[in-house]
């Protein structure tokens, strides 16, 4: 199988247009220690699949990912729209940085209670909770992370990102992946229109995630038009693997 790596802000995930297994998913996600793997069904459609082989509905990064990959393959466009399990998304390269438009947030819980901990959801294209800490290096992520995210209150699991809402930094613990990431796209939306609903803060919000990168996220004041913003790089050549498992269906 060929298969190409890509970063989104840190983000990591394997490219491919050959069919993957579950389990093929994660011995390739363990082999690179990367998110998940991206596999392009069509040329403007993707499937996203997390390092413990489940698929999740979009990402925002790897969406970017997949879009940074189409313009290093030579297929150029004012504007892309890419399927994804959440819809149909438009996005489009800004210099070096790679421009997704979000569809608006759904699900909104505002002020749920976590003891000790107050928290908000929504649903920026796959689930999260947001949480406000005054420092997100003081916050253990891999107790934290798992508590909330098989908490009652979210029965089909959530995304964990705790945020520091004065130097806007943010940590999160991804569904799919259990573990901590580097970055999460849709949680850097999640988390700044959680800070613009409780703090009054004004579009455009540059959230810095754990690598240290910046997603840059704007939006109208009725958040029926989001934009994220952020790198999106190759961080290695094309690689061939051998797998014997059948593929996903």
């Amino acid at each position: 199988m060929r298969y190409s790596l890509y970063s989104g802000a840190g983000n990591t995930f394997a490219i491919t247009d050959e069919p993957i297994s579950p389990e093929n998913v994660a011995i390739l996600c363990e082999e690179h220690a990367i998110d998940g793997v991206i596999f392009g069904e069509d040329v403007f459609r993707m499937r996203i699949f997390n390092r413990d082989g489940s698929e999740a509905e979009m990402c925002g990064n790897g969406l970017r990912c997949f879009v940074k990959n189409l313009i290093e393959q030579n297929i150029h466009q004012e504007r892309y729209e890419i399927e994804t399990l959440a819809g149909t998304h438009i996005a489009w390269a800004n210099g070096d940085q790679i421009c997704v438009k979000l569809p608006p947030p759904q699900d909104f819980r505002w002020n749920l209670s976590i003891p000790p901990y107050h928290l908000h959801h929504l649903n920026t294209g796959v689930p999260h909770a947001v949480l406000f800490v005054e420092s997100v290096d003081e916050i253990d992520l891999t107790q934290l992370g798992p508590s909330i995210r098989y908490h009652s209150l979210f029965p089909e699991g959530v995304n964990v990102n705790v945020v520091d809402p004065i130097s806007l930094q943010m940590r999160t613990y991804e569904r799919g992946v259990e573990a901590e990431t580097l970055a999460c796209g849709t949680g850097a939306v999640a988390s700044a229109l959680a800070l613009a609903k409780q703090f009054g803060l004004p579009s455009p919000i540059s959230m810095e995630v754990k690598s240290g990168e910046k997603l840059n996220i704007s939006f109208t004041s009725d958040w029926q038009t989001i934009i994220m913003e952020g790198p999106a790089n190759r961080v290695e050549v094309k690689k061939t693997i051998s797998y014997t498992s059948p593929p996903y269906e």
